[in-house]
């Protein structure tokens, strides 16, 4: 009888433990969770990939306390995590963070977009007091770090580049791209030590002397229209230097 009673008991606290469970394992079921994460990325050219995924969870595996398989679509801040992204890599122009109808992580990265090469003598500040001295300027004019192993066809700038150079230089780097003439000829834009922007030009062994960037279109006009008047009858290598730096002027030197 005893016996009985006990067993009858056993299986009731049984039952009891197995409905329970169930029921938390059915209300822990009844919340969406994720079930891994995906990464896409947007490039600007078919050349130019320096976002990787690798290089994404690479940085999200560094963050401390972050992994999203098995967490609630709540336990995770997409917010927070797109901005974590974009200031960490310099190379992301706009991270999305949000969760997928099958229950992944998505994040869509869109990749800045280079338009023109630094190779300084001297570092530059970015914006985040990060130093650098060989990086690209993008469309939108900031600064981003040069990786290694990558190569794209960019207009170049070397010499003394100061941060005061960083907008003329992207405003000239667009310039060029909407300009077929100058695009193929300028090879490369040199910062001398006195901060003058000097241009090389590919054909002729001469530099273009333009100062600074201020009213840079009517320069090179009146460089066109000394290619076109005074070259033909001098020659390409007669001149050193064509100097267009103060306002109405082209002087050629030699």
């Amino acid at each position: 009888m005893v016996k009985t009673i006990f067993k009858t008991l056993g299986i009731l606290l049984l039952l009891g433990y197995l409905l329970g469970a169930g029921h938390l394992y059915g209300f822990w079921r009844s919340k969406p969770r994720y079930r891994g994460m995906r990464v896409t990325i947007d490039y600007p050219s078919d050349d130019a990939h320096f976002v990787t995924e690798a290089s994404i969870r690479q940085l999200l595996s560094n963050k401390p306390g972050f992994h999203c398989k098995g967490k609630t679509y709540a336990e995770v801040n997409t917010l927070e995590l797109a901005r974590y992204i974009e200031e960490k890599n310099r190379l992301v122009r706009h991270a999305s963070c949000y969760h997928t109808p099958d229950s992944m992580l998505r994040i869509d990265i869109e990749q800045r977009n280079p338009i023109i090469r630094v190779k300084s003598a001297v570092s530059v500040n970015a914006v985040d007091g990060h130093p650098m001295v060989d990086f690209y300027i993008d469309r939108d004019g900031a600064m981003m770090p040069a990786q290694f192993g990558t190569a794209i066809q960019l207009p170049l700038v070397t010499g003394f580049v100061k941060p005061r150079h960083i907008q003329p230089l992207h405003d000239f780097a667009l310039f060029l791209k909407d300009d077929d003439f100058w695009s193929a000829e300028v090879t490369q834009i040199h910062i001398r030590e006195n901060g003058d922007a000097e241009l090389i030009p590919r054909i002729g062994d001469h530099t273009i002397l333009v100062g600074s960037f201020d009213d840079i279109k009517q320069k090179l006009n009146n460089v066109r229209t000394f290619y076109d008047k005074v070259l033909p009858r001098k020659g390409w290598n007669y001149y050193k230097t064509i100097n267009v730096k103060f306002h109405g002027q082209v002087v050629g030197e030699k």
